[in-house]
């Protein structure tokens, strides 16, 4: 573009190429012609319907380049785990379904009574499940009372071919604090569960074979007696998956 003399009026602008060449910020910022005189292209006055084709024009590329940002945006909000979408945020229920099936926590929400029963029994709520082939790491931590004739037997099962190998900290039947170690799903041991809340913690390392079923709490007064024997609410189980 060029101006053939700096110092006259409006109508010695030219423009050396088509009105293309001006965007529509710079049409928008031209004053108006004086009366009389006319904005110019090369030798050619630049007619009224010129000027509202490169407005048209301009507002078109600026709506193209506004629609694939969004299309951009849009695509990036779709293709979670895609490596072009480095910025997508996951919602926390898909956080939460991404790591579901490796930890596992369950609180009891009653007490559970045994009275008058020396036979194991499963817990009704301190269990969880475990997949074919699957190795996993649980503590049950036991609020627990009991009069001092039937005290408590626990033990820890899964399913058949699996291997279970756990140990307990806690009053043994004569009060002593004491750690028992136990291999195998078969093995069950005595505890002293006082009328007071004993606090019983049982770790292990649950290595399953083929069959999926469930990695569980059982426990039964360690001498049938007429006196309750419990496991308190608030009892949990935390257990997470290794392999």
């Amino acid at each position: 573009m060029r101006v053939s003399n700096p110092t006259h009026y409006l109508s010695q602008l030219t423009v050396d190429d088509d009105l293309d060449f001006l965007g529509l910020y710079q049409v928008k910022n031209l004053a108006a012609p004086a009366s009389g005189e006319a904005l110019r292209k090369g030798q050619s006055d630049v007619i009224d319907a010129e000027i509202p084709a490169a407005i048209a024009r301009d507002t078109e590329v600026t709506a193209a380049v506004a629609d694939e940002a969004t299309a951009r945006d849009a695509a990036i909000d779709t293709h979670k785990g895609d490596a072009s979408a480095h910025h997508t945020k996951y919602t926390n229920a898909e956080a939460v379904a991404a790591v579901g099936g490796r930890f596992t926590m369950v609180r009891k929400t009653a007490d559970q009574t045994v009275n008058n029963s020396a036979i194991l029994q499963n817990d009704d709520q301190l269990l969880f499940a475990i997949g074919a082939n699957e190795v996993w790491e649980f503590s049950f931590i036991l609020l627990a009372t009991s009069g001092t004739t039937p005290d408590m037997q626990v033990a820890v099962t899964m399913p058949s071919g699996g291997d279970v190998d756990w140990f307990w900290v806690g009053p043994n039947s004569a009060g002593t604090l004491v750690e028992i170690v136990v291999n195998g799903s078969a093995g069950s041991t005595n505890m002293e569960a006082k009328d007071n809340p004993t606090v019983i913690i049982i770790r292990g390392i649950a290595v399953n074979s083929t069959n999926a079923g469930n990695v569980q709490l059982q426990w039964a007064q360690n001498t049938a007696n007429a006196t309750d024997t419990k496991v308190l609410t608030n009892s949990c189980l935390i257990a997470h998956k290794l392999a």
